[in-house]
């Protein structure tokens, strides 16, 4: 089963009504009863620290479709058929299980960003994944609200501020930028409001900036028109603004990549997420901010998430169950 994502913030009676209604959606399009079910895996991105799990378990254990399947009996929580986990950790076992003889850093880039691998402990390296406000370095998010803030403080001042908190953008100069390429990121922008019914004249464009803005969810959703835009030029402003994101992303693959103690060639880079996994100009932004800071992973490879979710499924399974090892 494969349904749609969505960064937009719920409650956590919500989110117990949304996995419960996907697990019950998933024994229906499997056609099989709970009492068939041995484990279950959560991937929740955003819920890998032991009280996020500890939060999850207590939500769900009163979910009639996780009473049905047994978790109420075996304890909830004491590793009998559940585990909840982030969306990182399976993409890193399934890294590892693609290539054991290497270390692989694992890069997500979607809606929001983070940067993570296993060490020789099997413990968890990270940077990043901070979420919106403290982080999503390189994600579709930070493209686009970079783009917004840009345009904002052109149209309302006459020339876009750079620099401070308007625009983090260090490759930018405090100068003109040319009015044809900010016209053309404009347009992108018009188009996309109207697509989401924001606006419909230009004089509403003002508030429609400021809705996609206060929006992570839709804001990031404009992120992959900005990158076929800067694809279709030799350089230029959108161009600078995917490097500015690749280039804080990167450099938390650095810190990773310092504290794991690999050898500049003796690792591979992982990629998931909307943006590192399909647009190839982020892709090839990436690897040379890779090359400018001299690192040089042996391979860079794209983990599909379900087949890490089904891997890492399997293999929780066992471990729980010795007798499937």
């Amino acid at each position: 089963m494969q349904g749609t994502g969505s960064a937009a913030p719920a409650t956590w009676d919500q989110a117990s009504k949304n996995i419960s209604a996907a697990a019950t959606e998933l024994l229906n399009l499997a056609n099989i009863g709970p009492h068939q079910v041995q484990h279950v895996v959560l991937m929740l991105a955003g819920a890998g620290r032991p009280d996020d799990v500890a939060r999850v378990r207590q939500t769900l254990s009163s979910a009639p479709v996780f009473s049905a399947l047994g978790f109420g009996a075996l304890g909830f929580g004491a590793g009998g058929g559940l585990t909840v986990t982030s969306d990182m950790r399976p993409l890193l076992s399934y890294g590892t299980r693609l290539h054991p003889k290497l270390p692989t850093i694992v890069v997500i880039a979607g809606t929001g960003s983070f940067v993570a691998a296993l060490d020789a402990n099997n413990e968890l390296i990270r940077a990043g994944g901070c979420g919106p406000v403290l982080g999503d370095e390189g994600s579709g998010w930070r493209i686009a609200l970079n783009t917004l803030k840009l345009l904002c403080n052109w149209i309302d001042r006459g020339r876009p501020l750079v620099g401070n908190n308007d625009v983090s953008i260090e490759v930018l100069q405090e100068s003109e930028l040319p009015e044809s390429e900010l016209l053309e990121l404009l347009d992108i922008v018009k188009r996309y409001a109207i697509e989401q019914r924001l606006m419909s004249e230009d004089s509403q464009l003002n508030s429609a900036i400021l809705a996609l803005a206060s929006d992570r969810h839709v804001a990031a959703r404009l992120a992959p028109a900005i990158l076929d835009h800067a694809a279709r030029l030799t350089d230029g402003l959108a161009h600078k603004l995917v490097r500015a994101e690749v280039s804080a992303l990167v450099a938390q693959v650095a810190q990773v990549h310092q504290r794991i103690e690999a050898s500049p060639q003796a690792w591979r880079l992982g990629l998931a997420g909307g943006l590192a996994s399909n647009h190839p100009l982020f892709q090839d932004a990436l690897n040379k901010e890779l090359h400018r800071r001299k690192l040089s992973p042996e391979a860079i490879v794209v983990l599909d998430p379900l087949l890490a979710a089904l891997h890492f499924a399997t293999v929780t399974q066992s471990f729980s169950n010795p007798e499937l090892q």
